[in-house]
């Protein structure tokens, strides 16, 4: 416990600047250290929310592999619990600018060689690790990792790259040479946001501290600072007697008593304009972040939609986009070493995937969809654009509703004839 109330403590230097000659009226640039990044997640409540907010989103809906009809590669994904360790290597590169994860592969080779991907007998299992935890050994002829020596309970591991999948963290402007002992590493998501995470939280207890001293008493006592002086224990007892009195009869009466020549007061405090200004402070942090204020705060956006559907739609295209750049090229890799798999006999080929979109639609728009499309399919039946079969196999063919149809070459419409009179 003594080392977290020290980190705490340290984090609450940094953000308030005690003891240093920065401010927040300039711009100061300083790249966290390792503690300074723990802490923000485990000490900081808003600084946690952020992280896992936007991980969690990434895996949540998962994927679908259109080749992966009989559900093997899904079932060997959750064999070895990728989506799990997926979100626990995204929350870990957006914490610390970095992570890996490595996969115990069963190929003969050690750990320390090059995978022989055509001699994949079984994937064991896969681990994430943060970019502390391990540093790079060697780099390939264009700066691309080719081994890591990872560190576990002062013990380590020499792993080749090829039985790692890497995530880099955010664009360190590494050509322009401002951040070399970087290595290969990026930002942590927290870079951009440590200045307004720290005036946020200054903010919040600043308001905390004004709800406590709401209402001040002020007490003028004839004659204090004579009871006050040095060694003068008689005054001292005599003030404290007086201030035990005021509290228990305002306490059981609200009525204090006082002398004719002493006088006594209550200033309040003016909280007027201050939730306007917190709020500022939330929409800058939601910018700074990129997560939608109804998601962030769970309070809604001022203004003609005020339900926030487009700014959560807008955040949703983000992640789809943190989607695409962070998880596409790992997940590919790993969906590649499963279809190599000897003991899984899957099928050999490639394999597309896409990300499940994270807007899940309501029962009731559901069955609006639903309704809108079947109108639509009359109206190519009643045309003879459309069979009634295409129309049932395109919608119940597959494993659920589907409203989209593909209709491949001329097709010969059956049409009932008259009955001959």
């Amino acid at each position: 416990m003594k080392g977290i109330f020290k980190k705490l403590d340290s984090y609450i230097n940094k953000a308030r600047k005690i003891g240093t000659s920065k401010d927040y009226s300039s711009i100061n640039f300083e790249l966290l250290d390792d503690n300074t990044l723990k802490t923000l997640y485990s000490a900081d409540g808003i600084g946690k929310k952020i992280i896992d907010i936007k991980s969690k989103d990434m895996v949540r809906e998962w994927v679908e592999i259109e080749e992966d009809t009989d559900g093997q590669i899904l079932d060997a994904l959750n064999d070895i619990d990728a989506k799990s360790v997926f979100l626990k290597a995204l929350q870990l590169n957006k914490i610390f600018g970095g992570s890996i994860i490595y996969m115990l592969i069963d190929d003969g080779g050690k750990p320390e060689e090059e995978l022989n991907i055509n001699n994949i007998r079984s994937i064991k299992k896969i681990r994430a690790f943060a970019r502390n935890k391990f540093t790079i050994k060697a780099f390939d002829d264009l700066g691309e990792p080719i081994a890591f020596d990872i560190t576990k309970n002062d013990e380590s591991l020499q792993v080749h790259a090829s039985r790692c999948l890497i995530f880099t963290g955010e664009l360190a402007l590494d050509e322009f040479g401002v951040f070399t002992d970087m290595e290969y590493w990026g930002f942590s998501e927290y870079q951009g946001m440590f200045n307004i995470l720290g005036k946020l939280g200054i903010s919040i207890q600043s308001i905390f501290d004004m709800m406590i001293k709401s209402n001040i008493d002020i007490l003028k006592k004839d004659g204090l600072w004579e009871k006050l002086q040095i060694n003068n224990k008689e005054g001292e007892a005599e003030i404290d007697k007086m201030l035990d009195a005021l509290d228990k009869s305002k306490s059981i009466n609200n009525t204090i008593l006082i002398d004719v020549l002493d006088e006594y007061t209550t200033n309040s405090q003016n909280f007027a304009g201050i939730e306007g200004l917190l709020s500022k402070m939330q929409e800058v942090l939601s910018l700074v972040s990129g997560i939608a204020i109804t998601i962030l705060w769970g309070s809604s956006s001022k203004g003609l939609n005020s339900t926030g559907d487009n700014d959560v739609r807008r955040y949703y295209d983000l992640i789809k986009n943190d989607q695409e750049i962070m998880m596409r090229n790992p997940l590919k890799y790993l969906i590649e070493l499963l279809s190599f798999n000897k003991e899984l006999k899957i099928k050999d080929g490639k394999y597309n995937f896409s990300f499940k979109s994270l807007w899940q639609l309501s029962e009731k728009e559901e069955v609006e969809i639903k309704k809108i499309t079947s109108e639509t399919d009359q109206i190519y039946i009643n045309n003879a654009i459309l069979d009634p079969s295409e129309v049932r196999k395109a919608r119940f063919g597959g494993d659920k509703y589907s409203s989209d149809i593909l209709v491949k070459g001329d097709i010969e419409i059956m049409t009932e004839e008259p009955e001959e009179t």
